[in-house]
Formats: C-alpha cells, sequence, structure tokens
C-alpha cells in the first residue's frame, strides 16, 4: 500500500480536491477497474491450480473417504486474488504514470479518508493470512467411513473426531431440508447423530456428494450401526 503523504510533494498536496478530482478521477476508475480484472484473474489461476493439485493428490484415496469439493477452494483463491490486486495494480500504475501517480495517490486517499486508509491496509495485510488459514482447514476437511470407525473433522474443527459405529445414535433422511434464510430446499439428504450431540450430514458438507453416494453412506452406516434410516418432514 502506497503513503501519498510520503510520495507527494507538499505543493500537490494543498491543490484543492476540485483540481485532484479533475485530473485524476477517471485514472482513479480504470485503476478500481484494473484491481478487479486483477484479483479475478488471479483468483481463476490460484483455485484452478489448488482444484486440480487437491484432485491429484487425492484421486486414488478408499472407498469411503471424502474431501473438499473443488469449489471450497474459491475462498482461500479468492483472497489471495485481493491481495494480489492490492499489491500488483499500485505497481502498475506507479510505473506507469512515473512522477504522476503522486497526484492519484493523493487524490484516492484524499477520498477514502485516513480511517479507511488504515481499515484498507489492515485488511490487505491479513488477506494472506486468512487464506493459509483457510486452505489448511479444507485441506483437513474430510470425512472416513471406514469398517470399524468413523472419522470426521469439520471445516471448524481443529482436530479429528473418531467414533465407533456403535456410537451412532440414530440416521435421518428427508426430502427437503432447511436452508440458513429458513426455506425449504428439495433435494434427499441424510443426517446422522452421535451419542456425543454432534452431527454429520449431507446436505451441509461441501464434499460435492453425489445423490448416489449420499445413499451409500447412509445405507453402509445404518448397516453397520444396526439403526434404521428413519424418514422426517425436514432436515434443519
Amino acid at each position: 500500500m502506497r503513503d501519498s503523504a510520503a510520495i507527494a510533494p507538499p505543493r500537490l498536496l494543498k491543490r484543492m480536491p476540485g483540481e485532484l478530482a479533475h485530473r485524476y478521477s477517471g485514472w482513479a476508475q480504470l485503476e478500481g477497474l484494473a484491481f478487479l480484472f486483477t484479483a479475478a484473474l488471479v483468483t481463476a489461476a490460484i483455485w484452478w491450480l489448488l482444484s486440480t493439485v487437491n484432485e491429484w493428490t487425492r484421486a486414488s484415496v478408499s472407498v469411503g473417504r471424502f474431501y473438499a469439493g473443488s469449489f471450497m477452494w474459491m475462498f482461500p483463491s479468492l483472497t489471495l486474488g485481493l491481495f494480489a490486486g492490492g499489491i500488483v495494480v499500485p505497481v502498475i500504475f506507479k510505473w506507469c504514470l512515473g512522477q504522476s501517480y503522486a497526484g492519484l495517490a493523493a487524490y484516492e486517499d484524499g477520498v477514502a479518508g485516513d480511517v479507511q486508509i488504515k481499515a484498507n491496509r489492515f485488511i490487505l495485510g491479513m488477506l494472506p493470512i486468512v487464506a493459509v488459514i483457510t486452505a489448511v482447514q479444507i485441506w483437513n476437511f474430510h470425512a472416513f467411513f471406514g469398517v470399524r470407525r468413523i472419522e470426521i473433522r469439520e471445516l471448524t474443527d481443529l482436530s479429528s473426531h473418531s467414533y465407533s459405529y456403535s456410537d451412532v445414535a440414530g440416521i435421518v433422511t428427508s426430502l427437503y431440508t432447511t436452508a440458513p434464510n429458513g426455506r425449504l430446499v428439495y433435494g434427499q439428504d441424510y443426517l446422522v447423530y452421535f451419542r456425543d450431540g454432534r452431527t454429520w450430514g449431507t446436505h451441509s458438507n461441501g464434499y460435492g456428494l453425489s445423490d448416489l453416494q449420499k445413499q451409500e453412506i447412509a445405507l453402509f452406516v445404518s448397516r453397520k450401526s444396526g439403526k434404521p434410516i428413519r424418514e422426517v418432514k425436514g432436515i434443519p
């Protein structure tokens, strides 16, 4: 991030806001568009790379083991794309405009204000940290239904949770699930209840499971645990 007070000469900072706006408002809009284009381009490239690596390294995993779907890698990709846009675009414009870039920086900082400038710097510095944390959590995100045990690690978990099939308290299914906005969404899904109060559902996990995979998991858990699959009106 640039500091306009450091790169702009004093006489430039004393100019009337209207003069700066007349000269640099168009460049500011162009820089904004360049930021969006760069962020989108980098996001797409990183998302493709992470998704490809995820598929290559986990293409031969055993049956019953499920990892994050490729769409979940969009979040760390987006945060890195925004970070790249915030770093690369000002450098490119500074190179293109030369000394005139000081005026553009002064105009943009004047429009944003001190509070917004500090907030933007903080957010920009946090983006790579957030990207790394989410990437690690997504990489460790999994569900494994083995012969004797079930192992689950959700996106917000710091470690895996392991269960025997005797820990399964019940299994329910419904043609409707409840969306975050409270509306019912059509689609056959299953929800497994464990005796410790935790649940695992095919409707709220980012594995990208097909309808057949969902059914196979539920039937397998039902057979191993001895718990029947009960049909309910809606899965919460």
